[in-house]
C-alpha cells in the first residue's frame, strides 16, 4: 500500500497519472493529484461520442435510479480515494475537505447533505427543468403530453464545468446532466478535487458508465482549453472571469456575489424583527456562497442597525475546525485574509 493517496485524471472512462502533480495538504496520508495539460483535454473530447453512446445505452429512468443510489454512496459509503486499493469513508472525506478548504466539519457535512439532497430527488429537479416531461422524452427524443407531440434534441454532446473551490455544494448544479445523457467534463476546484471525483465514484459505482466522465485537474490555460472543447460550459469566478468569458454564449459565468438586503419604508421601523434573517443571509455557510449578502440597504436607522448586526456577527465565535459548533471558516491560502483585511481598512 503507497504512503500517498494519489487522485488521477479520469479520462472519460480511462485513468491516468501524470508526471505533473500539486500536493495538498493532510493530516493522514499525504496526497497528490494529477494535472492534465490542455493537450489531453482536447485529445480525450475527441472521442465524447462513445461517452455519449454509453450514455444512451441506458434508459433515463434508470439513470435516475443509479443517481438515487449514488446518494446514499455519496452520504455514507466508503469510496476510492484515487488510485489504489485504499478506500475514502465519508469520515475521511470531510477531514480531508475541512483541511484543504479551511471549511469546519460542520460545514463540511452540510454541504454533503446539500448535494445528497440534489442527488436523491434528481427526479424531482428533473421535473423542474423540464416541466414535468416524461424521462422517455431522453431515450426516443420525443413524447406525446396532453395530445401533442414534443421533441428533444440536446444542443450539446458534452457539458463543461470550470468548478470552484469555496463551497462543495456547488457541485450539485452539474449532477442533471449524466441522468439527461450529458457527459460531464469537470475541472476541480485547486482545493477541492475532493467533492467532484468522490460524486463520480458514488455515480460509477451506482450503475453509471465511466465514459460519462471526465475528471481534469488542470492549469488556468487547460481550463480556457476545456470551456472551448465542449458544446455548453458554466465557470465560477471573480469579475475577471465574467469579463472574460462574456462574449461566448454557450459558457455560462457566475461571478461575484452582490446580494444585498434591502428593507423598505414599510418595514424599517421594525428592523429588530428582520435581524435574524440579516445574520442568517450575511453568515450562512460560512459567507462564503455566492448568493450571502454582501451588503444591508436601508433608509434610515442606519448605525443602529450597523451597531446590533456588528454585535451578532462579532458573536460568532472562531471555533477548531473539528468542533462540531463551529461556523467560521478559515482559508488555506493566505492571501484571501490579506486581501479582506485591506478591503476592510479602506472603508474605514
Amino acid at each position: 500500500m503507497s504512503d500517498v493517496i494519489h487522485i488521477p485524471v479520469l479520462r472519460l472512462g480511462r485513468t491516468y497519472q501524470s508526471l505533473d502533480t500539486t500536493n495538498l495538504e493532510s493530516s493522514g496520508k499525504p496526497i497528490e493529484v494529477s494535472v492534465a495539460n490542455p493537450g489531453i483535454i482536447r485529445r480525450d473530447h475527441l472521442g465524447i461520442d462513445k461517452a455519449v453512446a454509453a450514455l444512451q445505452a441506458i434508459p433515463c429512468n434508470t439513470l435516475a435510479d443509479y443517481c438515487e443510489k449514488a446518494a446514499e454512496l455519496f452520504l455514507k459509503g466508503n469510496l476510492p480515494w484515487g488510485m489504489g486499493d485504499e478506500l475514502q469513508s465519508p469520515e475521511d472525506y470531510a477531514s480531508a475537505l475541512s483541511l484543504s478548504t479551511g471549511l469546519p466539519h460542520s460545514l463540511c457535512r452540510l454541504n454533503m447533505g446539500k448535494v445528497y439532497e440534489a442527488m436523491a430527488n434528481i427526479r424531482a429537479i428533473l421535473g423542474g427543468l423540464t416541466r414535468g416531461m416524461p424521462l422517455e422524452l431522453f431515450d426516443n427524443g420525443y413524447v406525446s403530453q396532453d395530445g401533442i407531440e414534443v421533441n428533444f434534441f440536446p444542443q450539446t454532446k458534452s457539458l463543461g464545468v470550470l468548478l470552484p473551490s469555496n463551497s462543495p455544494g456547488v457541485n450539485s448544479l452539474w449532477l442533471p446532466a449524466p441522468v439527461l445523457k450529458i457527459p460531464v467534463i469537470l475541472k476541480p476546484g485547486r482545493e477541492d478535487p475532493f467533492t467532484p471525483f468522490r460524486i463520480i465514484q458514488a455515480m460509477i459505482a451506482a450503475g453509471f458508465p465511466r465514459e460519462a466522465f471526465g475528471f481534469y485537474p488542470t492549469t488556468h490555460e487547460g481550463g480556457n482549453t476545456l470551456l472551448f472543447e465542449v458544446g455548453r460550459g458554466i465557470a465560477f469566478g471573480s469579475d475577471k472571469t465574467v469579463k472574460q468569458y462574456a462574449p461566448y454564449r454557450n459558457i455560462q459565468v457566475h461571478g461575484s456575489g452582490r446580494s444585498k438586503v434591502l428593507i423598505g419604508e414599510d418595514f424599517i421601523d421594525n428592523w429588530e424583527e428582520q435581524l435574524d434573517v440579516i445574520v442568517q443571509s450575511i453568515s450562512s455557510n460560512g459567507g462564503r456562497s455566492c448568493i450571502n449578502s454582501s451588503g444591508v440597504l436601508v433608509p434610515r436607522h442606519v448605525h443602529e442597525i450597523g451597531h446590533a448586526l456588528a454585535k451578532r456577527l462579532a458573536a460568532i465565535e472562531p471555533l477548531p475546525r473539528e468542533n462540531p459548533d463551529a461556523l467560521v471558516c478559515g482559508f488555506s491560502n493566505p492571501g484571501f485574509a490579506k486581501a479582506i483585511d485591506e478591503l476592510i481598512e479602506s472603508h474605514l
